[in-house]
């Protein structure tokens, strides 16, 4: 009896020894940070909460929480600097770092995406700081607000955006890094322009389905939702559509249909006088008409506005004397959804058979496209 009891209590203790002991989600070593406290917080995410984990006097830590949405989270020292890891409840990560120096020359097992992060991270840091820098021109009492300047500052910053935008592509080749690559902002200034940009928010869509019920990603998908609905708008009339007659009224109440055109190539724009974001492209458009024989292209812009008495101010400020029409219920116009209309100004080429070349095009793609519709 007491042999069997005996072995009963060793085969327990056998038991319980082999029994992992649960690893902590978050653990690691901050050499000379001693006694001092991080910081554990939600990266990308809404929910607002900080745990605050203390270094023990071996310089040692550990974090662990009863329940985990796997997402993004950031662990920071005192100043705020720290470092950016995708927890799950299946993984656990190490961090071997100095307290002083961290996050620089941290060695991180259990997160292969930490360093990307990291680097992306100073990527956008970059960005801002180059923006900042840019913007500081209009403090300078010699710098005035002209049509000129104002176009000169956003071609620069577009320019700089465009420059941290190729080195984040660069930086986020796996899909966990590219989500968070794709929603870096300055301000209300996205690096990625989600339309222009929004096959890369479809390829990281397809690898990231498992996570869209993820706090974490929450604002990735809703982008990806919001993308998908525009698309499917935008696809409503597109290059080899026969586009739909138009017939309103011109400056003097006469009554213009495009089809009447038929049989000519034709420019079809529809935008708002009352928007500023219109001159520019009208000089352009001015100046690339004037190449071609009337003849042999007829223009038709078509405003979306309900003040029909700027529209007139501008046709005459903007020299635009073309076949000049106008829906007087502005933005609630049936052809903002009939034509898939995504924002002002839009443009359609059409060819002689009134069939659509293209749209959305301007500068040296519109005249590109034109002089190869016209064979010039």
């Amino acid at each position: 009896m007491i042999r069997a009891t005996f072995l009963i209590l060793v085969l327990s203790l056998m038991t319980a020894c082999s029994e992992p002991l649960e690893q902590p989600l978050l653990s690691g070593l901050m050499w000379g940070g001693e006694g001092s406290r991080l910081v554990v917080r939600p990266a990308v995410s809404s929910t607002a909460w900080i745990d605050t984990v203390l270094i023990n006097h071996l310089g040692e830590f550990e974090w662990q929480r009863d329940s985990l949405a796997p997402g993004f989270y950031r662990l920071e020292n005192s100043s705020g600097a720290g470092l950016m890891f995708f927890l799950d409840e299946h993984a656990s990560v190490f961090v071997d770092a100095q307290y002083i120096t961290y996050p620089e020359g941290t060695k991180i097992v259990g997160s292969d995406i930490t360093p990307d992060l990291l680097v992306l991270e100073k990527n956008s840091q970059q960005w801002l700081n180059e923006i900042d820098t840019l913007c500081k021109r209009i403090y300078d009492p010699q710098w005035k607000a002209s049509e000129d300047n104002r176009a000169d500052l956003k071609a620069d910053l577009d320019s700089i955006r465009m420059v941290y935008r190729n080195r984040a592509l660069a930086l986020s080749s796996k899909p966990l890094v590219r989500s968070v690559a794709l929603m870096q902002y300055a301000g209300n200034n996205p690096l990625f322009d989600p339309w222009c940009d929004r096959q890369y928010f479809f390829e990281a869509d397809s690898m990231l389905g498992k996570y869209r019920k993820y706090q974490s990603f929450a604002g990735f998908f809703k982008m990806v939702d919001q993308l998908t609905q525009r698309q499917l708008i935008d696809q409503k009339i597109k290059p080899g559509d026969l586009f739909p007659d138009i017939k309103l009224p011109n400056q003097w109440g006469d009554s213009i249909a495009l089809s009447q055109f038929r049989g000519t190539p034709v420019y079809v724009e529809a935008w708002n006088p009352s928007l500023d974001n219109n001159a520019r492209l009208h000089t352009s458009l001015v100046s690339l008409v004037n190449k071609y024989n009337r003849r042999e292209l007829e223009v038709y812009l078509v405003a979306l506005d309900t003040l029909t008495n700027t529209w007139k101010e501008r046709i005459r400020q903007q020299n635009l004397y073309f076949n000049n029409v106008i829906d007087t219920k502005g933005q609630s116009s049936s052809l903002i959804n009939g034509l898939g209309i995504l924002q002002l100004p839009t443009n359609f080429i059409l060819d002689a058979n009134g069939r659509v070349v293209a749209k959305n095009i301007w500068d040296e793609q519109l005249e590109k496209s034109l002089d190869l519709l016209l064979k010039k």
